[in-house]
């Protein structure tokens, strides 16, 4: 009996049980029968094969003998591999490719597919986007202005991937997909950061991309900090810890004035905030209404 765990599923072409055994008075009239062979005349041998050279009778026994031990030898059939051994020896691109490919033949399995993804962390959603500009960066040609024609035609199917990339992980990362907010705004920062190192053109109709990226993820930082601040009058707070107003100025600074409305809003609220808190400071025992109308009076009545 073979072992399981690693079975090939070997099959002898004749079981040894079925093969029948020889008993000793056939094996000695076989022998008898080929020493005692009837006589039969001889033949004229060729020039260069004598009487006792020939092998030629011999050759009947060979072949039954290569025979009986091919008939003896297992036999193992190949077999594709199984699934997970295929996706296993696959990489990345290949698997990605596979993937893609079923989606395009079959377009129902597209949000199954969806389903059952696990959802991206926002670490790896920013390696992504940082090795796309990595790439960008990388290509720019040494021996030529970075911000000339040359150079925008050159990375330009780099560059439209990245700003097609940046469009689809932002979106992912915006309610109701993301419902944390503070996440959203790590995202935000970090991808804001990323279109600052983008190149600026010397022609100013290539820098449309850029400018109108940087509108769009400006009206995405506006709408999650007024959201983020209607839910609860303490996350206000979390983003002045966070130190978000510094933040949102440098943008604005590095962009052209691009994130002065989310500044101008943030500012706005804090100030509220300050007014507010003044205000809850002012109003206490000492200058309330309520002064002098002290506990004394209940208790004395009670007396």
């Amino acid at each position: 009996m073979m072992s399981s765990g690693f079975s090939w599923g070997m099959k002898s072409t004749q079981p040894a049980a079925l093969v029948p055994a020889q008993d000793s008075s056939t094996a000695n009239w076989h022998k008898a029968m080929l020493t005692k062979s009837a006589p039969r005349p001889k033949r004229r041998y060729d020039d260069g094969e004598s009487e006792h050279g020939s092998s030629r009778t011999h050759l009947p026994l060979v072949r039954r003998i290569s025979q009986f031990k091919k008939s003896r030898t297992p036999y193992v059939r190949g077999q594709q591999l199984p699934i997970h051994r295929l996706i296993e020896v696959m990489s990345k691109e290949d698997l990605q490719s596979m993937v893609m490919q079923i989606i395009h033949k079959r377009p129902e399995l597209a949000q199954e597919v969806v389903d059952i993804a696990p959802k991206p962390s926002v670490t790896n959603s920013l390696t992504i986007l940082s090795n796309k500009l990595t790439g960008i960066l990388n290509s720019l040609p040494y021996k030529v202005d970075p911000s000339s024609n040359y150079a925008f035609l050159r990375i330009k199917p780099s560059l439209d991937d990245f700003y097609e990339a940046l469009s689809d992980y932002t979106l992912s990362y915006l309610p109701p997909v993301e419902v944390n907010h503070i996440v959203t705004l790590e995202f935000l920062e970090a991808i804001t950061s990323f279109l600052h190192k983008l190149p600026n053109w010397s022609n100013p109709e290539f820098n449309y991309s850029k400018l109108l990226a940087y509108e769009q993820i400006s009206n995405t930082w506006l709408m999650i900090i007024r959201s983020f601040v209607e839910k609860a009058s303490t996350n206000l707070m979390f983003l002045l810890n966070e130190n978000y107003e510094a933040k949102i100025s440098k943008h604005s600074e590095l962009s052209q004035g691009k994130f002065d409305p989310v500044l101008e809003y943030l500012r706005s609220e804090i100030i509220s905030f300050n007014n507010e808190t003044r205000i809850s400071q002012n109003f206490s025992m000492s200058n309330s209404p309520l002064h002098g109308l002290s506990t004394n009076t209940y208790a004395d009545r009670m007396i």
